[in-house]
């Protein structure tokens, strides 16, 4: 009957310690930081480096084609050299920018195009 009572106690503080330790957890992993020990309390994800990027994963249009509709991802298309993100129905091209002050960027119907500055 000893033997129980031990056992119990034991089971008791076991049992104790790991909710402290899922309640701790659960409250300090909501954030990752990379290059950081305080990552931004409003991110999932901060990385910070002064000498490197974050490399955005790259593919053909017709390997990100084949991903199924994903709201918010974003891939590098080798095939068009642009980023493209998915609205959670189609992928969109991510607009580049102009060459100059003045260039527009203006939308044909299937992809951005370049107007340089002074065109008609």
């Amino acid at each position: 009957m000893y033997l129980f009572k031990k056992t119990d106690s034991l089971m008791k503080k076991l049992l104790l310690s790991l909710l402290i330790t899922l309640i701790v957890n659960t409250l300090t992993a909501q954030t990752v930081g990379i290059g950081t020990t305080s990552p931004s309390p409003y991110a999932i994800l901060d990385v910070k480096d002064n000498s490197k990027g974050i490399l955005i994963p790259r593919m053909d249009s017709v390997s990100r084609k084949n991903i199924p509709a994903t709201k918010g991802m974003m891939v590098y298309d080798t095939t068009f050299g642009g980023f493209w993100y998915n609205d959670g129905s189609a992928w969109v091209n991510m607009p580049g920018k102009g060459n100059t002050t003045g260039d527009m960027l203006y939308w044909d119907g299937t992809k951005w195009v370049n107007l340089p500055a002074g065109t008609p």
